[in-house]
C-alpha cells in the first residue's frame, strides 16, 4: 500500500504543479478546469490514508506531502490574488462610466459639470 501511497502523492503533486503553472501565467481558466480532477485525486488520496495503514513509511512520502502542502498554500495565495486582481479591473472597468463626465468652462474659464444637458451647443470649439 505503501507504493500506492507515494503513486497518489505523487500525482497529487503533480496536479498542483500543473495547476501552479497555470495560475502563474494567468489561466484562470485552465486552472478551475483542474477543479474536478484535483477533487478526485485528493478524496483518492486521503482513502488511502484513512485506510490507516501501520507500516507506512514516513520518510518516503514526507517530500511528497511537504511539496502538496506548499504547492497548496502557494495556489491558494495565486487564486486570492487573481480574485483581488479581477475584482480589481472589474471595479476601473465600472468606475469608466462615471469618471468620464463632460467638462464646460464658465465665462471666467473655471471648469463646471455639464449633467443634465438639453438642447444644443451654442459654439463649437
Amino acid at each position: 500500500m505503501t507504493d500506492l501511497m507515494l503513486h497518489e502523492a505523487s500525482a497529487l503533486r503533480s496536479l498542483l504543479e500543473r495547476e501552479s503553472a497555470l495560475l502563474q501565467t494567468g489561466d484562470v481558466y485552465g486552472a478551475v478546469a483542474l477543479a474536478e480532477e484535483k477533487a478526485q485525486a485528493i478524496s483518492a488520496f486521503e482513502k488511502i490514508v484513512m485506510a490507516g495503514e501501520q507500516a507506512i513509511n514516513a520518510s518516503q512520502i514526507r517530500e511528497h506531502l511537504q511539496a502538496v502542502a506548499t504547492l497548496a498554500a502557494e495556489n491558494a495565495k495565486h487564486f486570492d490574488a487573481m480574485r483581488h486582481g479581477l475584482g480589481s479591473l472589474i471595479a476601473r472597468v465600472q468606475a469608466i462610466g462615471s469618471d468620464s463626465g463632460v467638462g464646460v468652462y464658465n465665462q471666467y474659464g473655471s471648469k463646471m459639470e455639464f449633467n443634465g444637458a438639453y438642447g444644443g451647443y451654442l459654439k463649437k470649439a
